[in-house]
């Protein structure tokens, strides 16, 4: 072994160990043991039937009935005019009660700010987002909504956002050592629609998600969140944003180190506590509906149907 080599060695080899440590610790704290995520609205209450999908990119499937229906961004490929229009009359014609829609970064006619720094991409003709008829779709671009279901006698707040972290020269980007995202979302958020994931969803890459917005969703705890944006991240993942899981989080990124091993042991146990007491514990459903398939861009995957 070289003496680059052995110093290599020497440098990663601790953190490897310490990040296999704290994963093997928080393998006993597993989010099973609290199933699904659980809504904020009682569970005696009737569900409402969410349909997910996000990332369609002008592409018009079939989709599943339901009583709310979710896109969370890039409906175009473009982003033009007629794109926009197109999509948005398609998902006006679907039976749900509610269609809400967010855009996404390739969605750039929803993003003026975009669209004055590069004029090359306005319509030719001169129309704008004011002149798109939504139909029946309700767009979200950073607030909240809260949907009354009478046949379910339950009102779940939305909250839509379309920002992501900049890649290359697209629409709602942010610098991505900004945080866009402190306090941004409404605490009374049940239902959280974002472009982008946060980091650490399904095991993407940190530079494929927002940190961030993981911490966001920390503290707000939504249930359930709907993304898309990286296509090869599409799944589901329920995380139970505790104490374990923020000291966890914080190992994994480098904030701490070996002092927060005994931390997170404590923190794994007191969930435990927290399980035999019976103490209400909300865990944070999180969903990447992106219907493109990254190998086949004619080929329209499921839509995610939940109950929430």
């Amino acid at each position: 072994m070289t003496a680059k080599l052995a110093a290599l060695h020497h440098v990663q080899l601790p953190r490897y160990r310490l990040r296999k440590t704290a994963k093997w610790l928080l393998s006993f704290r597993s989010n099973d043991l609290w199933g699904a995520a659980t809504p904020k609205a009682s569970q005696d209450l009737s569900p409402v039937t969410v349909v997910c999908i996000s990332d369609t990119h002008n592409l018009q499937p079939p989709l599943p009935p339901g009583d709310h229906l979710v896109h969370a961004g890039d409906l175009t490929g473009w982003g033009t005019f007629d794109e926009i229009q197109a999509q948005l009359s398609w998902l006006s014609s679907q039976p749900h009660e509610y269609k809400i829609v967010i855009a996404g970064n390739h969605d750039l006619l929803f993003d003026e700010a975009f669209l004055a720094n590069h004029p090359e991409h306005r319509d030719p003709r001169g129309r704008t987002r004011d002149d798109i008829d939504f139909g029946s779709v309700t767009y979200l671009q950073d607030e909240r909504i809260t949907l009354t279901f009478a046949k379910a006698k339950r009102a779940l707040n939305v909250y839509g956002s379309p920002w992501t972290p900049q890649y290359g020269t697209s629409a709602f980007q942010y610098p991505r050592e900004r945080n866009v995202w402190s306090n941004r979302v409404s605490s009374l958020t049940d239902v959280l629609v974002t472009h982008g994931p946060p980091a650490g969803f399904n095991g993407i890459k940190p530079s494929a998600g927002c940190v961030c917005l993981r911490q966001e969703v920390a503290r707000v705890k939504p249930s359930p969140m709907v993304s898309g944006h990286v296509h090869v991240a599409r799944g589901e993942q329920t995380v139970l944003f505790d104490a374990a899981q923020m000291l966890y989080d914080d190992i994994i990124d480098g904030t701490c180190g070996w002092e927060a091993i005994s931390l997170l042991a404590l923190a794994v146990l007191w969930c435990y506590v927290q399980l035999l007491v019976g103490h209400p514990v909300r865990s944070t459903r999180m969903i990447n509906a992106a219907v493109l398939d990254g190998m086949k861009k004619d080929v329209a995957l499921d839509a995610f149907v939940i109950d929430v």
